[in-house]
């Protein structure tokens, strides 16, 4: 019996060491479990702290992020610059190229500037193709003038060529800055500021950085004051229309007339087109704009006793728009001005808001019999692109190419153009003659036609009939001493017949 219980209590003592063995195996996997999990939740965390944090495309801080650390280096005493850097000639990449390639520039530019500038600057992606930095300094002079450098040297190495699927691409940026030294000014008024001189920065044409300053805050005044004039009742009837002319550069003939926007401002006074403009195109009013000035247009070409041609500018907002083509044609019927008359001038960054768009509205117009012109031509980055996916009727060559054509390099690259657009069957306008000089230059090289100062100033309407009129007088008086000349010669060989 002895032998029997000593047997059951070892049996009994074997599964309950085994219970505890399998226990603590149990414990073991669940603590190694909780371990993972902990370990899952912890990458969970960093993942939504990085994402929260950085911008999952090009690694930089997102704007969040980036604000808040200019925010912290404020506090912490530090001052500096902050730049806001906008890419220019992107979006036609995506549209060659693809999305793909246009991520995988703005990765390239992200790099690049983290490597341009020091190692302690901070560098964020704002939104789109627009980039935040912000380098810190002390305020004297000289440190300034390094901050400007710095930023300046990072727009350098942005504009060097990138390869993208087996081809080099080229893009521009501008930036604009704003000097901080204290946190009471606020990053976000900083921003706000930045973006005011890096408006004046793409205005200019300018490749670099502008520093905001005093005149830059008095110019973001009055676009403020611009843009709120331009949402006010009754604002579309302060608009009007000079008209420039454009002339046969072979024989000196009047050609055509440019409508050319004006705004005069019972407060604000004259209003320059380049600064309504794109705060009209910004605003979402350009449309309404477009279509008041083109209807006056219209209503005062119906008006000339000629055959001179109206030529008019259409805005990104109505090219692009689906049913553009059919609203202009149909204004142009309304007011009885023939179709074959009209000349729209449209620009290469008109036609990137929406390509497709843009081209099925380019020929709907040109097979109702209006001329379809291309603006700036030279000033861009795929003219050559537009001019082999769409049929134009006449180019304007941009006035840059005209004023560095009075060098030697200059004028063999207008050739070129002239000569290229001359191969292609399209007529060519030269912009920008302000001398006689000019003139002779894109005559010699083989330009169709020209527009300026030189040839004429934009005129009111009342001029432009005085000068119709003038035309019209000059034709009779020359045809009639034609006629007087062919009678003599008729008289003349009647008697030596006789």
């Amino acid at each position: 019996m002895l032998t029997a219980i000593s047997f059951y209590l070892a049996e009994l003592s074997h599964k309950t060491r085994l219970k505890l063995f399998g226990a603590q195996v149990d414990a073991d996997e669940a603590l190694s479990q909780a371990e993972k999990t902990n370990f899952d939740l912890m990458e969970a965390r960093r993942s939504a702290q990085y994402r929260a944090e950085f911008d999952g495309l090009t690694g930089v801080r997102n704007r969040y992020a980036f604000i808040r650390d200019v925010e912290a280096a404020l506090l912490y005493g530090q001052g500096g610059m902050l730049a806001v850097i906008d890419l220019d000639r992107f979006k036609p990449i995506n549209d060659l190229y693809g999305h793909f390639a246009g991520d995988l520039v703005l990765r390239f530019v992200a790099r690049r500037l983290q490597r341009a500038l020091p190692g302690s600057a901070i560098v964020g992606r704002l939104g789109g193709d627009e980039f935040g930095v912000f380098v810190g300094g002390t305020s004297n002079t000289q440190e300034l003038g390094e901050l400007a450098s710095h930023c300046d040297r990072a727009l350098m190495r942005l504009r060097r060529p990138m390869r993208m699927s087996g081809s080099l691409v080229t893009i521009g940026s501008s930036a604009g800055g704003r000097i901080l030294y204290c946190p009471e000014i606020g990053v976000a008024q900083a921003l706000q500021d930045a973006d005011s001189a890096l408006y004046v920065a793409k205005r200019e044409g300018l490749d670099t950085i502008r520093v905001f300053d005093d005149a830059i805050r008095i110019d973001a005044t009055r676009l403020n004051a611009i843009e709120a004039a331009m949402s006010k009742r009754g604002a579309l009837e302060q608009f009007s229309l000079a008209y420039q002319p454009i002339v046969n550069l072979r024989n000196g003939k009047l050609s055509s007339f440019e409508a050319l926007a004006r705004w005069y401002h019972p407060t604000l006074g004259e209003i320059s087109p380049s600064q309504f403009i794109p705060i009209a195109e910004r605003t979402g009013t350009i449309r309404d704009i477009t279509t008041a000035l083109l209807c006056k247009a219209l209503q005062f070409a119906s008006r000339w006793d000629s055959d001179c041609r109206l030529s008019f500018n259409l805005s990104a907002a109505h090219i692009c728009a689906e049913d553009a083509a059919g609203e202009i044609v149909s204004l142009v019927e309304q007011s009885g001005f023939p179709l074959h008359r009209l000349q729209l001038e449209i620009t290469e960054t008109a036609m990137m808001i929406n390509f497709d768009a843009a081209r099925r509205n380019i020929e709907e117009l040109r097979q109702a019999g209006c001329r379809i012109v291309l603006d700036d031509f030279g000033a861009g980055f795929a003219s050559l692109v537009y001019l082999r996916e769409i049929r134009f009727d006449k180019v304007k060559i941009d006035g840059s190419l005209i004023q560095e054509a009075r060098n030697s390099a200059g004028r063999d690259m207008l050739n070129g153009v002239i000569k290229m657009l001359s191969a292609m069957k399209l007529e060519s306008v030269a912009e920008f003659i302000a001398t006689e000089e000019d003139r002779d230059t894109a005559l010699h090289l083989g330009a169709n036609f020209g527009q300026g100062y030189f040839l004429g100033q934009p005129l009111p309407e009342a001029e432009v009939l005085a000068l119709l009129e003038r035309k019209k007088r000059k034709a009779a008086a020359a045809k009639m001493a034609s006629l007087e000349r062919r009678s003599g010669k008729e008289r003349r060989f009647k008697w030596k017949v006789h």
